[in-house]
């Protein structure tokens, strides 16, 4: 289980250090709806100054820009299912 962990935190932070769009689908851990999020890393419009009062990579979350909500969000790590990027689809077990 860790290492799927560390495996789509690693896949997910590469992403967002590119700067392009890519898809993640995730169950969401507060009440386990299924969602597929648009979104991408390097994006610096829209930032208000603040920040966060915890490490988010601790927690096993990684931070994006979600493109259809016009916002920030965190992903779990543990409840990824899906990344769609440049190009390549993978899945994971929910095992």
């Amino acid at each position: 289980m860790k290492t799927k962990i560390k495996t789509i935190k690693k896949m997910l932070q590469d992403n967002n250090k590119t700067g392009r769009i890519y898809s993640v689908g995730f169950y969401k851990r507060t009440d386990g709806t299924f969602r597929q999020m648009i979104c991408r890393g390097k994006v610096y419009r829209g930032l208000r100054g603040g920040t966060l009062k915890f490490n988010p990579l601790e927690r096993d979350l990684v931070q994006v820009y979600d493109m259809r909500k016009k916002g920030y969000r965190l992903i779990p790590c543990e409840n990824v299912v899906s990344i769609k990027a440049k190009g390549k689809y993978r899945e994971f077990s929910n095992a």
